[in-house]
């Protein structure tokens, strides 16, 4: 069964909610990613001072 027709939501508004989803992933991750990246560089730069 189609997932659209499932939800009982138009298939364009369907299709703009799973759009909206995956871009929240995708923001979700990258931010996730900066968080890992600019940690691992704080505790880089804190080894080399002195």
């Amino acid at each position: 069964m189609n997932q659209a027709i499932a939800t009982g939501l138009p298939t364009s508004k369907y299709h703009e909610l799973v759009l909206s989803y995956q871009v929240l992933k995708f923001d979700a991750a990258e931010n996730t990613f900066n968080f890992i990246k600019d940690t691992r560089l704080q505790q880089l730069h804190r080894r080399k001072a002195p």
